[in-house]
């Protein structure tokens, strides 16, 4: 019987170490998801950034606990805020402009997002809570 190669024994440890112990992570297996879907993630150690302006969550907000609001308009500047070791859900009004987030966080590096497509437009026809006049 022959003797195993070292160098295959320790890359073989290693892809079990490394694939077969860890939970996976959430990539989603296209760049959006539905609000359904979205709404699933809720209390999954999942994070929401709603990219939409100041004025538009005052007037209406998800009713998602510890939703991080970054204005689209202040989002390059800051989009370094938000981890990325965590799921993110970019959402927005009908999901075009977190379209357009999702895409920076792409060009940034980030790999664990999704755009949630149809935004607060098709949340609250679905009928998903959202909180009302906001300050």
């Amino acid at each position: 019987m022959k003797k195993p190669n070292l160098l295959c024994t320790l890359v073989c440890l290693a892809l079990v170490a490394t694939t077969g112990c860890a939970p996976k992570a959430f990539i989603s297996p296209t760049n959006q998801i539905s609000v359904t879907e979205a709404h699933r993630l809720i209390g999954k150690k999942t994070v929401f950034v709603d990219v939409r302006e100041h004025n538009e969550v005052t007037e209406q907000a998800y009713d998602i606990p510890g939703v991080i609001h970054i204005p689209l308009s202040v989002f390059e500047s800051r989009y370094s805020e938000l981890p990325k070791d965590k799921q993110l859900v970019v959402m927005c009004r009908s999901g075009r402009r977190s379209l357009q987030a999702y895409n920076l966080l792409k060009e940034k590096g980030y790999t664990n997002m999704t755009n949630m497509e149809g935004g607060m437009l098709q949340w609250q026809a679905k009928g998903f809570p959202v909180v009302k006049g906001q300050k």
